[in-house]
């Protein structure tokens, strides 16, 4: 196939790359107009890439969002330049204002960044103090440790001194027992005095028990109080063959006054010789007899520790010290010490004083009289510690001494021996004799109630005779008969309300006298049971004995 010829450029050139002709020029610069056209397209369409990129870059208002399908419309309108002036997507956040807040967040961490450097050089040096502390601890306990191993070869060391240095005594021998006296230690010997005296208390409590004869009953004899109800106690108790119901005074009314006054004397007795028995100081005193005193003419109780009864086994005593029968059962026990530590000194004086000395010392001395034979506790000390503990009280009966030795004016002081008829002195003996007496304290002056309980009288004036007011201050009634009648309701209801008190001060009394015993609080009654309360008592005595 033959080619055509090449066209003729009007410029008469056959090669058509003359570039001073038109023609020739646009031949040779399409192609690069192509290309131009096609750069230009490109970089249209990476501009709007671009613009995309850049608007999905950036937040929509909250009220802008929404997932329909407009936004791709939306999109495209931007995209094609035609709403971008006019979109509503926030701007992003201005540079300066994130650089302000990373060079705060920069200074904020900074500062924590020392404050935990601070803590933790803080820490160390607690941890280093704790330490040091530590070591100073071991360091003293090992000295605590050395110590009590010196004390200890130092305590040993003295045992054997004393074991090398014990007298086996016979008395020595009585108090601490054979066994005991080998080892000479002293705790062990006090251990065992203690258990013998505790173990006569007890002894001496049970028999003041047997002498009042308490009978609670089957259904409470043998212990079963688990299965009863603890609130409420039934049943009639009896003590010295006299009946006292266990609900209390709910059911004192329908005893007869007299049964009722002497139960009541009888729980009274019994509590006080257990308690001096025991050694127990109660609350409310009970004042069980009246007595004149020989030398001050005081009216007072007998009372206080059995321990310190003034009684000697065996022992060689002069009597002219003032602890004579006679002397003892006729002088309180204020004048009773008195007279002992003032004794001595009189026995120098001579005879000048003999009207004085009769009243202390009963009997002078005989050559005939050597020993009292009389049991008592004081039979487990020596001569010299007899003689001591017979002139010392305890604190107990001191106590006991102070608040029950009232003091009389100067011409009772000075009166003689003779025993008082005054009447409201008859009617003191005579209350003490019929029915139980409590104070309300041991203060001197305190008042006094006699659980003797009133009846009303509903006949009127019939029996006017035999109508007893209410007690005094002094403790006496302004009438010598026993059988408080009442016509008048409001004096009866004093009466009553007396008689109440004195029961309640009784139920303090055996409550008081359990607790300080010892007994188990899960074994005691309500404080009107006084019985049963008496009988647990009882039935611990017997506990502490086997």
């Amino acid at each position: 196939m033959a080619t055509s010829p090449p066209a003729t450029c009007y410029c008469g050139s056959s090669h058509g790359n003359h570039l001073s002709c038109r023609v020739c020029a646009a031949r040779n610069l399409t192609s690069k107009i192509a290309r131009y056209s096609a750069a230009k397209q490109r970089h249209l369409q990476k501009k709007r890439e671009c613009q995309l990129r850049l608007l999905e870059t950036r937040l929509l208002p909250a009220n802008e969002i929404d997932d329909g399908g407009d936004d791709k419309h939306n999109l495209q309108n931007d995209i094609d330049g035609v709403s971008l002036g006019k979109s509503k997507r926030r701007p992003l956040p201005d540079p300066n204002q994130i650089n302000q807040q990373v060079t705060h967040l920069k200074e904020r961490l900074d500062i924590l960044r020392s404050l935990s450097n601070d803590l933790a050089v803080n820490v160390t040096a607690k941890t280093m103090e704790n330490d040091e502390r530590q070591s100073n601890l071991e360091i003293q306990s090992q000295k605590v440790l050395v110590a009590q191993e010196r004390l200890s070869s130092m305590k040993h060391c003295l045992v054997f001194q004393a074991e090398d240095n014990i007298i086996n005594s016979p008395d020595e021998k009585k108090l601490y027992g054979n066994d005991s006296v080998g080892d000479g230690r002293l705790r062990d010997a006090l251990d065992h005095g203690r258990h013998q005296i505790q173990s006569l208390r007890f002894q001496f409590a049970l028999r003041v028990f047997d002498m009042h004869r308490i009978d609670v009953g089957e259904e409470y004899a043998n212990g079963n109080k688990g299965k009863m109800n603890k609130d409420n106690a039934t049943g009639v108790g009896k003590i010295g063959g006299l009946p006292l119901p266990h609900a209390g005074p709910a059911l004192y009314g329908v005893l007869p006054q007299g049964v009722l006054a002497s139960s009541l004397r009888l729980v009274a007795t019994l509590t006080n010789l257990v308690s001096r028995c025991l050694g127990v100081v109660l609350p409310h005193p009970i004042l069980v007899c009246a007595k004149e005193c020989s030398k001050c003419g005081s009216v007072y109780n007998f009372g206080g520790d059995v321990i310190d009864t003034i009684s000697f086994d065996n022992i060689d005593i002069d009597i002219d010290d003032g602890f004579g029968d006679d002397a003892q059962s006729s002088l309180c026990n204020a004048c009773c010490q008195e007279g002992s530590s003032s004794s001595p000194r009189k026995n120098q004086r001579g005879s000048a004083s003999g009207s004085q000395s009769k009243v202390i010392h009963a009997k002078l001395p005989s050559p005939n009289t050597t020993r009292l034979s009389k049991t008592s506790l004081m039979s487990f000390v020596g001569t010299s510690a007899r003689k001591a503990m017979a002139l010392t009280a305890s604190a107990t009966s001191r106590a006991m001494t102070n608040t029950q030795h009232v003091a009389t004016s100067s011409e009772q002081g000075k009166s003689s021996q003779l025993i008082s008829t005054s009447p409201s002195i008859v009617t003191k003996r005579i209350n003490h004799a019929s029915f139980a007496v409590l104070a309300e304290s041991y203060q001197l002056g305190a008042t006094e109630y006699i659980l003797n309980p009133p009846r009303l009288n509903d006949d009127g004036g019939n029996n006017e005779g035999k109508i007893l007011s209410p007690v005094n201050e002094t403790g006496a009634s302004s009438s010598n008969s026993q059988n408080q009648l009442f016509s008048n309701r409001e004096d009866f209801h004093t009466a009553e309300e007396r008689f109440s008190i004195g029961v309640q001060l009784l139920q303090n009394d055996v409550i008081a006298l359990c607790f300080r015993a010892g007994v188990d609080v899960s074994k005691l009654w309500p404080a009107e049971s006084v019985l049963l309360n008496l009988h647990a008592l009882l039935e611990h005595c017997q506990a502490q004995i086997v």
